[in-house]
């Protein structure tokens, strides 16, 4: 092995075993006096020599002076033998590979730490195929001592252990039978537990065995809290919980008051609006633009803001619809449609006024007029009788009749155009309804600021409407209208004590009152409008369900850390 000899200011010099002492006195020589980096041409060595200083990177050689007897080079060579601490040298070298890891990128330390559950489970198939013995895990384990106590690294090594369980885990959940889950999970855990190295008195088999019994009870917690989540799912009302569904869907952000049933919490909420800087009005503004958004894309206007501009611009784009339609498509008005229209002008005259009845006689009389000699209307002439006729509509009976009137013009209409004109024409009717629905409700006072107001919609309904408009306006009807009336007199109240009562004049008495009312509303108000709570509340189980699906692999992956190895015996030699 390579001579080492430790110089008095701290270098290490190592000769290649067999170096003459001569060759080594003249090397230490000239590095004593201060020719460290001396040219030892014509000394040569055919030993491959790896060294810790520059003098051993060259061949030695050159005038012999004064220096280190070859009986003191044996001496110190000897006192640093005998003085070598195998032990503190591994440590050392630990500490130094530690520190290095410590420094590279945190996506390259949890990268090694997940490579190393993949190295280990391959250490471990080694083993029991007999390819690799317990030195080889030893040595592998020690290679790999570095990445402990690192948290990247034990981040990663936890997701290359998920990874690893994630594709047999996630076959054994589609078994039906909550036996087979239990016994799945008991087999996954004892394959598991058998793919980790074992050295010295560890027992393969004892591993399996832990890993059988975690796998096991993580079954049957799996099963028992897929069940409570089922029940927590079910318990939930479903028309409250379809309108949960729907502003999901639509992108409308939703409170915690708005979803729990608890009348203090609402109460809580209702307050709390009042309170400086709880954020409700923020809150109460992104989640009106988001309605607004989801009842405009009911008829194409996908705006946080119906000004006037906007409904003019979506009944101008409507219209165009319908007519584009009805340029290629004439209706043709047959003996059947005829009678049609006929059976209701007479039922009218039944039921009305012979004035009244003369209403709905002259509607039918405009709709006959117009039709040609084949008994045809042209697209544009039933355009124009359908708008003329609409403004004789109204909620009393003569309106009622006239509307009757109309719709069945209209049904006649829809059975002439082609197949698919007719899909394009349904949906248009329906988003027709859903714009006029929309024009109803923004003539009530919210309105006046471009808002339809949720708890609005629902009433104004008009028969038409689509399955999407209806949604929303029961949504706006169960969730997010304000169930706590509201007249106003806690708003009073607080600005009345702030002002009245000197919240904002006065000394440290005045002062601490308003300073805790500012963080009330700060805290309540985070609180009552956090998205994450709404969304705990919003899906009740799901926290039952997501421990479900991790209890197998949770108790896989801590059994080995409960049982320590320490406590093991070989059971497989």
């Amino acid at each position: 092995m390579p001579i080492e000899v430790e110089l008095p200011d701290g270098n290490v010099v190592e000769f290649p075993d067999g170096t003459d002492n001569a060759t080594m006195e003249r090397a230490l020589s000239q590095y004593r006096s201060g020719s460290p980096r001396a040219d030892f041409s014509g000394v040569s060595t055919s030993v491959d020599t790896t060294a810790r200083n520059p003098l051993a990177l060259l061949s030695m050689g050159g005038p012999a002076t004064s220096g280190v007897t070859a009986e003191q080079l044996a001496q110190e060579n000897a006192a640093r033998r005998a003085s070598f601490d195998p032990a503190a040298a591994r440590a050392a070298e630990l500490s130094n590979r530690q520190q290095a890891f410590s420094q590279a990128p945190l996506i390259g330390q949890f990268a090694s730490g997940a490579g190393s559950r993949v190295a280990s489970g391959a250490m471990a198939i080694g083993q029991i195929l007999g390819l690799t013995d317990e030195q080889d895990a030893q040595r592998q384990a020690d290679q790999m001592a570095f990445m402990d106590g690192n948290g990247a690294a034990s981040v990663g090594k936890v997701a290359g252990d998920i990874g690893l369980l994630a594709a047999p885990g996630g076959a054994i959940g589609r078994i039906p039978s909550i036996g087979g889950r239990i016994a799945g999970n008991a087999a996954l855990g004892a394959g598991y537990g058998a793919l980790d190295p074992v050295t010295g008195d560890e027992s393969r088999l004892e591993n399996a065995a832990i890993g059988g019994a975690a796998g096991g009870i993580g079954g049957a917690a799996q099963s028992a809290l897929g069940a409570l989540a089922g029940r927590a799912r079910a318990a939930v009302d479903p028309i409250r919980q379809r309108a949960i569904e729907v502003a999901r869907e639509q992108g409308i952000p939703l409170h915690i008051s708005q979803l729990s049933q608890s009348i203090p919490l609402k109460t809580m909420a209702s307050v709390a609006k009042y309170l400086p800087f709880s954020g409700a009005g923020e809150a109460a503004s992104r989640q009106q633009g988001a309605f607004n958004r989801a009842v405009g894309r009911t008829f194409g206007a996908d705006t946080p803001q119906f000004t006037d501009d906007v409904m003019t611009g979506a009944r101008r784009n409507l219209s165009s619809q319908f007519e584009d339609i009805y340029n290629r498509n004439d209706v043709p008005v047959g003996r059947g449609a005829l009678e049609r229209l006929a059976a209701i002008n007479n039922a009218a005259s039944r039921r009305l006024t012979q004035d009244d009845a003369r209403v709905v006689a002259n509607q039918l009389d405009d709709i006959v007029g117009e039709l040609n000699d084949a008994g045809v209307l042209t697209g544009q002439k039933y355009q124009a009788l359908r708008t003329q006729i609409m403004k004789a509509e109204g909620p009393d009976k003569v309106g009622q009749a006239v509307s009757s009137l109309r719709k069945e013009l209209d049904n006649i209409a829809a059975d002439a155009v082609g197949p698919d004109d007719a899909v394009a024409l349904r949906k248009l009717r329906g988003q027709w309804s859903n714009f006029r629905t929309t024009e109803n409700v923004l003539k009530q006072v919210a309105g006046a600021g471009g808002d339809v107001r949720p708890a609005a919609l629902w009433p104004a309904i008009r028969n038409g409407s689509t399955k999407e408009m209806r949604e929303l306006a029961r949504t706006g009807q169960v969730l997010l209208k304000d169930p706590i009336p509201d007249s106003g007199t806690s708003g009073r109240l607080l600005a009345g004590g702030l002002l009245g009562g000197g919240g904002l004049v006065g000394g440290t008495e005045s002062i601490l009152p308003l300073a805790g009312l500012l963080a009330s509303g700060a805290t309540a108000g985070r609180v009552l409008n956090s998205g994450l709570l709404a969304g705990a509340v919003a899906n009740p189980g799901q926290g039952a369900l997501a421990l479900s699906r991790a209890a197998p692999a949770g108790t896989i992956l801590v059994a080995p850390a409960v049982v320590p190895k320490t406590k093991r015996r070989r059971a497989d030699d």
